[in-house]
């Protein structure tokens, strides 16, 4: 069997090739000769060819063509035709069919190329041919068991307390430090940095590497807090469920499960606590979106270091640059919700097994173990992580690269599953006290919980898994909260090269077998099911929110395709070395441009027109209970399909104040003297005809909104 290095390249040292080696390489149409070595010993002769000949075979870096020819036009030909195909693709009404043509096309050229040695793929890092054992400290072991168990024990109630948290933290920690092969030691990190404090002079060098690296993560940081304050500008219901939580914990109720709302994680509401307790934001819009915009963004660098490990330097670059511009991420961490939680906790979870895998440190499985844990205190879709995990265990075993290690992975994988399960000790104790509420969210989608399915169940999900695999070049569903709706899930440059990206990534597990790539394909449908499985409600899936994790694999995707382009360029112009880049970044300044219109100008103005202004209506209750009125006389009339009235008594900093009455409700307070204040829908006549009848003395007036159809009444009793 033919080993290979971090680039791919045979190792001397390796076996001879085995019958995968050699399918491989029937696929990139050069079959491996039958080294003379078998032949010989068939016929009973000494070789005549040493075996280091395998060496001269070829190798999976191709060689550099010396000039410009009309081959070196091919590939950004295809990248072009690809382009023109998603343009298409994006007006699916009109002309998605026609996408076709230019799309057969430019796949065919880039095969044509692969065949031909002739197509740049991002090489492999190099992996660890060790084999650790992991090892167990039965003591700390021992020690853990029990304070995991009292956790469950403690955990009763839904509720959190300080000896519950104290038992929970010192299982997780001495379950880790059992596993964790080397024991932690500050004191030559201390010494290391009082000698370089002790220096007369520091010298900083700085790599143009870091220098791009920073500015990359620049831009990221732009996009997600950039008018945070005012896109989107309103909130809907959704957030008064999560600011009244917030509310909750801020009073002391340290849930572990916040039943509100059909049920939620407590990771958000935590945050937003901290949020509000630290920068002084209180109960409110920006309290939220400033915590889910830091989620949104420090998923960055996990996204980065997944796509190093699988791609290589330049790769993730590219990739953690689109996943800073990408309109996909940078909405659903504005929204103020949990929905960044799902790419948070599945990117660290990807990265730490990959790198385990590769290494084969034990560190990285616990590490993994971990972000699978939290997740699940985070978000539900994230209820799939240990799936994904599980799958690219597999899918490493199954290749060449774990030969002699397998039993250590799943060893690992085993231990890394008991990890999360600690972590996810108080949410099991809910779930098994709380069955409905923990499960209820899932099962109305999945089953006939809330209504009938409507259609045969297996149906009703491969459309859906069709649907939502061309979410991401096609159609990203009807949910306005999550983005301009019915428009590909990537602006259509980012939308074009993850079509390249899945071809070259096809194409580079053909050339080379391993194991990450097969897993980065596969990934992308696991981590597409919990918008899939929306069974009983087809019409939310593509959900943008539950299938965000999926955009971690496709962001790399699109990054293998963005470094291919770079080296092409790299390859043709030799003597202009500006050209490398340039192509790259006029393409990246494009699809940020698209981006920026995509989240600051259709989404903020789409949530504009959509979302009542119930800021507006809290500003006068405020004016209104500082001034003349008080709380207990201002009220907003209800009316069907109108303003979530727990919001405006959030805007009137009154988070707790529902001020919410019906018609039939005015009669109550006929009796009462002191100054009232009425907010009224234009079109409740029956409300507002009943309130000239009870007041006959009130003022009534319009409030004109600058956003057609959002103008109310202002009815004022003195």
């Amino acid at each position: 069997m033919v080993d290979h290095d971090g680039n791919g390249k045979p190792d001397s040292k390796a076996e001879l090739p085995s019958v995968l080696d050699w399918f491989f390489s029937v696929l990139r149409f050069k079959p491996i000769p039958v080294p003379e070595e078998e032949l010989a010993a068939e016929s009973g002769e000494s070789p005549a060819v040493s075996y280091r000949s395998l060496e001269q075979l070829p190798s999976v870096e191709i060689t550099k063509p010396a000039e410009f020819s009309w081959r070196s036009t091919v590939f950004p030909l295809a990248v072009v035709l690809l382009l023109l195909a998603q343009l298409l693709l994006e007006r699916s009404d009109q002309t998605g069919f026609l996408a076709l043509l230019p799309l057969s096309v430019s796949v065919s050229l880039i095969v044509l190329l692969f065949r031909r040695d002739e197509l740049s793929l991002p090489s492999f890092p190099k992996a660890n041919s060790a084999r650790p054992e992991p090892t167990v400290d039965l003591i700390l072991i021992s020690a853990a068991v029990p304070l995991a168990v009292l956790t469950y024990l403690l955990s009763g109630g839904n509720r959190f307390s300080l000896l519950s948290l104290l038992s929970w933290g010192g299982s997780i920690l001495l379950f880790v430090l059992a596993f964790w092969p080397v024991r932690i030691q500050v004191h030559p990190l201390v010494l290391k940095i009082k000698n370089i404090l002790s220096q007369p002079e520091i010298i900083l060098r700085i790599r143009k590497g870091s220098l791009l690296l920073a500015l990359a993560f620049g831009i990221g940081l732009f996009f997600r807090f950039y008018r945070l304050d005012t896109v989107p500008i309103e909130m809907w219901s959704d957030q008064a469920e999560k600011l009244l939580d917030v509310a909750d914990v801020l009073d002391g109720q340290y849930s572990i499960f916040f039943v509100r709302n059909t049920g939620r994680e407590a990771v958000q509401f935590y945050l937003s606590a901290a949020v509000a307790q630290i920068l002084g934001t209180g109960i409110s819009f920006l309290t939220l979106k400033i915590g889910t915009a830091l989620l949104g963004f420090l998923t960055l660098p996990f996204l980065y270091l997944l796509a190093k490990e699988a791609a290589g330097r330049r790769v993730a670059l590219f990739t953690l640059i689109l996943g800073g511009i990408a309109y996909w991420p940078n909405v659903i961490s504005r929204a103020g919700l949990r929905f960044p939680l799902y790419p948070f906790f599945a990117a660290p979870a990807m990265y730490f097994l990959v790198r385990g895998l590769r290494k084969r440190s034990v560190r990285d499985f616990l590490l993994s173990g971990l972000a699978i844990g939290f997740g699940l205190h985070g978000y539900s879709p994230a209820r799939i992580i240990p799936v994904v995990i599980l799958l690219g265990v597999l899918v490493y075993i199954l290749h060449r690269e774990s030969v002699g290690w397998r039993r250590q992975a799943l060893t690992l994988l085993i231990v890394a599953g008991l990890l999360a399960l600690i972590v996810f000790i108080p949410l099991l104790r809910v779930a098994v006290d709380m069955p409905e509420s923990f499960l209820f969210r899932t099962l109305s989608r999945i089953a006939e919980v809330e209504r009938d399915l409507p259609g045969n169940p297996f149906e009703i999900f491969f459309r859906n898994m069709w649907d939502a695999l061309r979410m991401f070049n096609q159609d990203n569903g009807e949910i306005w909260i999550l983005g301009p709706t019915h428009r590909p899930a990537f602006d259509w440059i980012t939308a074009a090269f993850f079509l390249l990206g899945v071809v070259l990534t096809v194409l580079r597990y053909i050339r080379a077998g391993k194991w990450i790539d097969l897993y980065l394909l596969f990934s992308i449908p696991v981590l597409l099911l919990p918008s899939a499985l929306s069974l009983a409600f087809p019409s939310e899936n593509p959900a943008l929110n539950r299938a965000s994790g999926a955009m971690i694999p496709a962001l790399i995707m699109a990054g293998i395709a963005f470094s291919s382009l770079y080296e092409w360029a790299a390859r043709t112009f030799t003597r202009f070395k500006l050209l490398h880049f340039l192509l790259p970044a006029v393409l990246i300044l494009a699809a940020a441009k698209v981006n920026y219109d995509l989240v600051f100008t259709d989404y903020a103005e789409q949530m504009e027109r959509a979302v009542w202004n119930t800021a507006d209506a809290g500003k006068i209750l405020k004016a209104f209970n500082e001034t003349t009125g008080s709380v207990e006389t201002g009220h907003v009339v209800a009316y069907p399909h109108w303003m979530d009235t727990r919001l405006v008594g959030i805007h009137s900093g009154q988070p707790r104040k529902d001020y919410a009455i019906w018609p039939d409700e005015l009669d109550s307070l006929a009796g009462e003297t002191r100054p009232q204040l009425f907010l009224v829908n234009p079109n409740d006549i029956e409300g507002l005809g009943r309130l000239e009848e009870l007041f006959p003395d009130g003022n009534v007036s319009l409030w004109e909104s600058p956003i057609e159809g959002h103008d109310f009444l202002i009815y004022s009793v003195p």
